[in-house]
């Protein structure tokens, strides 16, 4: 029998799924009663639930849809059915499938509209925001068998209109056992990012078009009548790159030299503002010879076009240079790209551009051969996207309204990086000060009137595996001068005063040989940070991430940060330059943020922080676990035996426990606590905590941790007992375990065992927790305090038991 079996709650990582806002645990294993207590939750017909105005049921689902704003509060269409939840205090389990096209669900009683799915629309993000096709899980205890609460209802969140979705495969089961789960919060933040299983980086993507299956569909798409093309446009003549017929349209244009398919230019417009960098994409596949032109157009008077583009559907994937014959309006140097996608002829065509569109419509117009605009061109198009950013990412399907996809508001983010397993990433609130982290194009540079540089952005792959990487080449000094050439490529910024920050960007050398970034203080007119090579630690084949520390100076706020400073080859003698050969690198992705500490060398970049406009900043919030909800701790109403969850079994009698942890640490400095049992308060005793104190010089002379197992038993007295582990590293996985038994502690670290420390005799009871100058004892916390995060989890297991010595070297043994 494997020793996990006497686990009372396990979290893995590679295990972990479920609804986009919680991080599943694998044990205790929910129990459910087998009595179903919803009648027809296949909706076979209309019995048992009662529809109102724009829902209706047919077709095995209830649907609500109105398409326009119909002026109706949110109570106007709902599906409900009666006495479900009839056994005050118990706890249920609904779940549910919804097809999600547009508008928001939201699931609760007739006595309170989101009392299950929670007050999703409160400022604090709080609940689940039901706006994405998925399967839905809810736990809910009832509270009153007075009308309407026993009641389940779904119904349209706030608002007017648009709303269009199913719900399907009903059903609610009273809970025997509660699934142990860890809640994610992140509000509205949608900056987030992670490393996915292919090793790139994983954005959110917001498709801004809608209807994007339906090019018939007259109220988002606008297709020429005929004879110009056949129409309808014919669907499903060919299989797509995705190996369905479904969403794939036929343009076929049999007359007029200049008509096109376009979106709606009330109901189906993008906007953008003057800095935001934008790309517009779709697949095509050519019939025959014939090619595409797509673009954005706007049909104010005089009518211009933004990033009009020619695609030859041939051929292997190419980036595009920023002219072209065929784009008789180019504005702000427009970049394309083709990517081949499978050997059936298809491609991804997309347009990038930095330029204001004020409510334009994007449009596709099949050519001749030659890209001349005759009567004559028929092509095969899917799958349309607009979305703000530099290149064109994963396709989000939108219905009436616009989708997203991605990294999700609340999404848990599982990240890759470094390869293997994954691991939960936390991290705290940071905010990236950094504009046009990718459209390097936009910043600054200067340099000697004699020397040149070549500066073209969406280049090569870039780390979200994207054609958005800027490429850079500072090499030629035409004529040599008695001073060295010089080039800068920079950024200028605004800090605060006296405060600790790091510069960060992505590098791919080519074949430069000199690279050097600095700081600049432009108010003194000196370096905070001198040139500072970094040609040495990157190289043609892996994208590495540079960070730069530095310290800003009590008496100035305007600083610039480089890229590069001076030239990118290393010049031959003084006063020449090589000029030839040479110089080219690879950048993305920069950000600047500010750090939680002063003092000292040494900091940390956090994940990367898009922003894809010239102006302000973007902040990724804290991910936080919040303790009040998916949590574990004793239940008040049960006996004051142990630690548990509400519906649980006990997850250790409050005396004895083994508790496993599997991290890797992302911090150079500051606390971090990686896991916190606590009381009422926080920062109150009693609590156990495995943390890292404030980093310290290594042996080695860089900087790190020693893990610290705490356990602050008395409420009235700093009473306390102290181990202390090994030291961590930057990046280093560990496994600790802490064990409690009584009032001994010890603390098992990589497979060694640590008893020394500062100790002391404790009176290590947990009825003492749950006196009335205490409070229930009760929660267990993964993201204790704003700056206390930094770390990947793994794996985390507790055992209601004391593990022998031997058990616990094992299980955190490295090897």
């Amino acid at each position: 029998m494997s020793l996990y079996d006497d686990a009372s709650f396990i979290f893995t990582a590679a295990g972990a799924a479920g609804n986009r806002d919680t991080a599943h645990s694998i044990k205790p294993a929910e129990k459910l009663k087998n009595v179903e207590l919803i009648s027809n939750g296949k909706f076979n017909d209309t019995s048992s639930w009662t529809v109102t105005n724009n829902a209706s049921i047919s077709g095995g689902k209830v649907t609500f849809t109105e398409n326009v704003a119909d002026g109706v509060n949110n109570t106007s269409s709902a599906c409900i059915q009666d006495s479900v939840f009839t056994n005050v205090g118990k706890t249920y389990k609904i779940s549910f499938t919804l097809t999600h096209r547009s508008g928001v669900l939201r699931v609760g009683t007739s006595h309170d509209s989101d009392i299950i799915s929670g007050p999703h629309t409160s400022s604090s993000g709080v609940g689940t925001t039901l706006n994405k096709s998925g399967r839905y899980s809810f736990y809910y205890t009832a509270t009153s068998s007075n009308s309407g609460y026993d009641d389940l209802r779904f119904q349209r969140n706030n608002g007017t209109g648009p709303y269009d979705f199913d719900i399907d495969n009903v059903s609610v089961r009273e809970v025997e056992q509660r699934a142990t789960d860890f809640n994610i919060e992140r509000g509205a933040d949608e900056s987030a990012t992670r490393v996915g299983p292919d090793g790139l980086i994983e954005k959110h993507t917001h498709n801004l078009l809608k209807a994007t299956e339906d090019f018939n569909n007259s109220t988002y798409w606008s297709v020429p009548g005929a004879p110009s093309y056949v129409n309808p446009l014919p669907e499903g003549e060919v299989v797509g790159y995705n190996g369905s017929k479904e969403g794939v349209f036929t343009l076929d244009k049999t007359s007029g030299n200049n008509n096109y398919l376009m979106s709606d230019g009330s109901d189906n417009a993008v906007t953008t503002s003057s800095t935001d960098v934008w790309t517009y994409s779709v697949y095509a596949k050519a019939a025959g010879d014939s090619t595409l032109l797509m673009g954005i157009w706007d049909n104010s008077s005089p009518q211009i076009g933004h990033g009009h583009r020619l695609f030859v559907l041939n051929g292997n994937s190419i980036g595009m240079s920023a002219s072209s014959a065929n784009d008789s309006n180019p504005l702000n140097e427009p970049r394309a790209y083709i990517e081949k996608v499978g050997d059936d002829g298809w491609y991804r065509c997309s347009v990038t551009n930095v330029s204001q569109i004020q409510g334009m419509r994007v449009r596709l117009q099949p050519r001749s051969a030659t890209g001349a605009s005759t009567t004559a061109g028929k092509i095969y198009v899917m799958h349309p996207q607009f979305e703000k950013g530099s290149g064109a990412t994963q396709y989000v399907q939108s219905y009436a309204e616009t989708c997203k996809g991605g990294v999700l508001e609340d999404e848990p983010r599982f990240d890759y990086s470094g390869g293997g397993c994954p691991g939960l990433l936390l991290e705290r609130e940071v905010t990236n000060l950094i504009t046009h982290t990718e459209w390097i194009k936009a910043w600054g540079n200067t340099g000697v009137t004699n020397s040149s540089f070549i500066l073209t952005p969406n280049f090569a792959i870039s780390p979200d595996g994207s054609n958005n990487a800027t490429y850079y080449n500072a090499s030629s000094h035409a004529v040599p001068t008695a001073d060295n050439g010089w080039r800068r490529h920079f950024l200028d910024v605004t800090l605060e005063t006296s405060t600790k920050y790091v510069f960060s960007f992505y590098c791919k050398n080519i074949n430069a040989t000199r690279l050097k970034t600095r700081v600049y203080d432009n108010d003194n007119s000196a370096d905070i940070v001198s040139e500072q090579d970094y040609l040495s630690v990157v190289n043609t084949t892996d994208w590495t991430r540079i960070k730069v520390v530095f310290t800003t100076a009590s008496d100035s706020t305007s600083y610039a940060v480089y890229l590069q400073s001076g030239m990118t080859i290393t010049n031959n003698a003084d006063g020449t330059w090589n000029g030839g050969a040479g110089g080219g690198v690879l950048w993305w992705g920069a950000q600047l943020e500010k750090q939680n500490h002063t003092g000292g060398d040494y900091g940390y970049a956090s994940s990367y922080i898009p922003n894809y406009a010239g102006t302000g900043t973007v902040t990724r919030k804290k991910d936080d676990v919040p303790d009040d909800r998916y949590r574990f701790g004793r239940d008040t109403a049960l006996s004051s035996s142990g630690l548990g969850v509400t519906g649980n079994t006990t997850m250790f009698d409050g005396k004895q426990a083994t508790i496993f942890l599997e991290a890797n640490n992302l911090r150079q400095v500051g606390n971090t606590r990686w896991w916190h049992i606590f009381d009422e308060d926080k920062n109150e005793d009693p609590r156990i905590l495995l943390y890292a104190v404030n980093a310290i010089t290594l042996s080695g002379g860089g900087r790190g941790w020693r893990p610290k197992l705490q356990l602050r038993a008395d409420h009235d007295s700093p009473g306390e007992t102290i181990l202390t582990g090994p030291d961590l590293n930057y990046g280093d996985t560990f496994k600790a375990i802490a064990r409690l038994n009584n009032n001994i502690v010890t603390l098992f670290v990589n497979g060694v065992q640590y008893d020394a420390g500062t100790t002391r005799s404790v009176d290590y009871d947990f009825a003492q927790w749950e006196s009335s100058t205490v409070g229930s004892y009760e929660r267990f916390d993964l993201a204790h305090e704003a700056g206390d995060l930094g770390h990947k989890i793994y794996n985390l297991v507790v055992f209601p038991t004391v593990l022998t010595d031997e058990e616990c070297k094992n299980l955190t043994s490295l090897t």
